[in-house]
């Protein structure tokens, strides 16, 4: 991966309803896909989303992820917690088995979905740990 940087944020966390931004490259592949599948996987809610399919592939590719087009879907909207990253090649399976010099299904990375709390003017705002 190389956005966002897992070098300084080793777990992204991503609002739901704002942009998510994924960039990434390639090493060693011998044969090329024609075209990539982009999807992220939520094991608790056991849902998985599409987030492009036949993406053409480019060596130092970005994708900028709506997340408000899922986080509003009425079906299976996103919810809070953990999710992973799946880059494959369009003509593979999430299942299949990688074979040398080709792609191989990435699903290494993970990233956190979150909601905010509701804003609290100060007057109304209480510490429910603080010390007074």
């Amino acid at each position: 991966m190389t956005l966002p940087d897992t070098m300084y944020v080793p777990t992204p966390l991503f609002k739901i309803g704002d942009y998510a931004t994924f960039g990434w490259n390639y090493t060693s592949l011998e044969g090329t896909p024609t075209a990539i599948d982009v999807l992220v996987s939520q094991s608790s809610a056991g849902e998985t989303y599409t987030l492009t399919a036949n993406m053409t592939f480019a060596t130092n590719p970005t994708f900028v992820w709506d997340t408000s087009k899922q986080a509003n879907d009425p079906d299976a909207p996103l919810v809070v917690g953990m999710y992973t990253l799946v880059i494959k090649d369009s003509d593979s399976a999430i299942t299949d088995l990688p074979s040398p010099g080709y792609l191989q299904v990435e699903k290494t990375f993970q990233f956190g979905m979150y909601t905010p709390a509701a804003y609290t003017p100060y007057p109304q705002w209480n510490c429910d740990i603080c010390n007074n």
